[in-house]
């Protein structure tokens, strides 16, 4: 499956959901990678507390925090 498909399920999928089209609330929380292969990689996550579900997770260029990353 390529990336563009995924993307598009998961959009369909979201889109089910109760929530859509009204405000909701989205938690970012960022935390480096310590114990692993990738030790030393910074990840945000973007979390819907109200749904128990990480809406998305992804690397940050090392030169950025998390509240540049997030913009």
């Amino acid at each position: 499956m390529r990336l563009a498909d995924l993307a598009r399920e998961c959009d369909a999928y979201v889109r089910t959901w109760p929530e859509v089209g009204r405000e909701v609330r989205i938690t970012l929380d960022g935390g480096t990678v310590v114990f692993s292969d990738t030790r030393g990689v910074h990840l945000l996550a973007a979390y819907l507390p109200g749904a128990g579900v990480v809406l998305f997770q992804g690397a940050v260029d090392t030169t950025t925090d998390d509240i540049g990353a997030a913009r």
